[in-house]
């Protein structure tokens, strides 16, 4: 089998030859522009010949679009955070939607264009998507605390806060699945990518607010 066959029979239930392997991670210098992001993806599929690629976007990408403000690193590092938009539980409700055409968007797309446009004849590229929880997570300052307190504050209030952020996230997603190549994944795949992500939004949001 090749990288494709491989993850077509995985995706259709059947028997691969082998389990499809692929890896990915950060380089915190590379993730502030499109070809640099781009190149850094190319560089590792064609070292370890993947079966697949994950296009690993900028910690930040998630939080950019809804006004968190970070400085970018000079070395292997976390971007600084400068500024975010959650502050207390009630900024959660404060919330804008945020727009597909936010910078940080249409660099990502133009990444994964250059990415399939290199090495999409061999095998699949794929976008990445946080959760709900992760994009909140990220707004208040990171993962972890001070989201848990929150939570624990006022779980009803939560609930309902994130809630309205899971609609304006699918609402994103809905918007940046119609762009290409985003969307070129999940249409050889009949729909199973963008079903899966959709479940993986609701299940992360139910298991974590409950």
């Amino acid at each position: 089998m090749n990288h494709r066959e491989r993850i077509k029979a995985v995706l259709g239930g059947e028997q691969p030859d082998r389990i499809p392997v692929a890896t990915w991670g950060h380089d915190f210098l590379r993730e502030w522009s499109a070809e640099d992001l781009a190149a850094h993806t190319i560089e590792r599929h064609r070292k370890y010949d993947y079966d697949f690629a994950k296009l690993n976007p900028r910690w930040t990408m998630f939080a950019e679009p809804w006004g968190n403000v970070y400085h970018p690193p000079t070395e292997q590092k976390f971007p600084r955070l400068l500024s975010k938009m959650v502050n207390s539980l009630d900024d959660i409700a404060k919330l804008k939607k945020a727009s597909p055409s936010h910078p940080v968007f249409v660099q990502h797309v133009d990444a994964m264009k250059l990415v399939v446009g290199e090495i999409g004849d061999d095998v699949d590229v794929i976008a990445t998507l946080f959760s709900p929880l992760s994009v909140l997570g990220l707004l208040c300052g990171g993962v972890g605390e001070p989201l848990i307190s929150y939570a624990k504050e006022s779980p009803r209030s939560f609930t309902r806060y994130s809630r309205t952020l899971l609609k304006r996230c699918a609402h994103m997603l809905t918007s940046l699945s119609m762009l290409e190549p985003v969307a070129c994944f999940m249409r050889r795949c009949n729909g199973q990518a963008l079903t899966f992500v959709m479940m993986l939004f609701t299940a992360n949001l139910a298991g974590h607010t409950t």
